[in-house]
């Protein structure tokens, strides 16, 4: 019940993003060069939620965004399924584009292991924005 009450929570909150993103289907052509952020709602990211991250990033790209930090200071538990999400992420807009802040326990464990070098991870998200933002 509670894994459900967790993907229902996430899959809310990036609702509640695309949903806004869409309302304004022309990007910012002043935030264009500026990382936008996107905070993952819940605190897990497996496989139950990882094709809606997934679907989102894909969605943000196509709506102009050219560089993306995943805001991760809320999940606690990270499954493969979920890192793959990140890596999707990091090709979807390049390495040199996407990052991955505020991961901590389990999932920067993982991150450490299974993501070296496919993504980048940064302790904060003012340091991926600033990195990213370069």
């Amino acid at each position: 019940m509670r894994a459900l009450s967790t993907s229902l929570s996430f899959l809310l909150g990036l609702l509640l993003w695309v949903g806004l993103a869409a309302a304004d289907e022309q990007p910012d052509p002043q935030m264009s060069g500026r990382p936008q952020v996107l905070q993952v709602q819940g605190s897990e990211l497996t496989g139950l939620n990882a094709g809606t991250l997934v679907d989102s990033l894909k969605r943000a790209r196509e709506q102009g965004v050219q560089a993306l930090v995943l805001d991760l200071g809320g999940i606690v538990h990270m499954t493969e399924a979920g890192m793959d999400a990140l890596v999707q992420g990091a090709k979807i807009f390049g390495v040199d584009h996407f990052g991955a802040a505020n991961l901590s326990g389990e999932p920067a464990r993982l991150a450490q292991t299974k993501g070296t070098g496919r993504f980048r991870v940064y302790p904060t998200v003012e340091a991926a924005t600033a990195s990213l933002g370069e």
